[in-house]
């Protein structure tokens, strides 16, 4: 929906005759025939923005229309930036590769001489938005299980002969970390979004999420 107000540069309160002002004095920089610096795309946007704002009906129309796309954008802007995160091995019936697979393929960058060596593999996902918040875009959030050292026993595995309860005597546990994936207004159904996890410790890996859009 085009912003009327910006195009004659006025505010959304402005008077009628405020608008005929502003209308007068565009189309007097803009015609064709009247202007030193003639643009004949800003003179029809110029023109077609007071059509609709030089006519008090029209006005109050567009404005209830303004009015409501505005609230239902921050509506869904509000239902993607506070919707839980995703997380990625609990919240999906099927993953490729097999879960088994990839906590594997997780573990080999913390474990191991072959870590930073090993082939990288695309996780694939698929993340289902509303039509809503396909429209209107925001910050997706997905949760990655990543290896970090043990709160408990600080990475020693406890303290012989005892194993620390936390971690099993493995020194490491699993945590979640936050991706944030930025969809932009408007996205459509299949788009895929690439994601490298390198600054979680995790090289062998690239999270690619596709967008799969709900009918309505």
């Amino acid at each position: 929906m085009k912003d009327y107000y910006f195009i004659l540069q006025v505010d959304s309160n402005a008077s009628q005759e405020e608008i005929r002002k502003a209308h007068r004095r565009l189309v007097l920089r803009y015609h064709p025939d009247a202007s030193g610096e003639p643009d004949v795309e800003k003179f029809r946007e110029v023109q077609e923005a007071y059509e609709v704002l030089g006519d008090e009906e029209k006005r109050r129309a567009y404005n209830h229309k303004r009015k409501t796309l505005e609230e239902r954008r921050r509506a869904s802007a509000e239902l993607v930036y506070g919707r839980p995160p995703v997380r990625l091995f609990e919240d999906f019936g099927t993953i490729v590769p097999g879960l088994e697979e990839i906590f594997d393929h997780i573990r080999r960058n913390f474990f191991g001489p072959s870590r930073k060596v090993e082939p990288v593999r695309d996780l694939h996902v698929e993340v289902i938005l509303d039509p809503e918040e396909a429209a209107f875009g925001g910050d997706l959030p997905l949760e990655v299980p990543v290896y970090v050292r043990c709160q408990r026993c600080g990475g020693s595995g406890g303290e012989f002969p005892f194993l620390c309860a936390l971690c099993g005597g493995e020194g490491w546990q699993w945590a979640a970390r936050k991706v944030t994936i930025q969809i932009p207004p408007g996205v459509r159904d299949g788009s895929l979004f690439r994601y490298g996890l390198g600054r979680f410790g995790i090289h062998n890996l690239y999270l690619d999420v596709t967008i799969r859009v709900a009918p309505y």
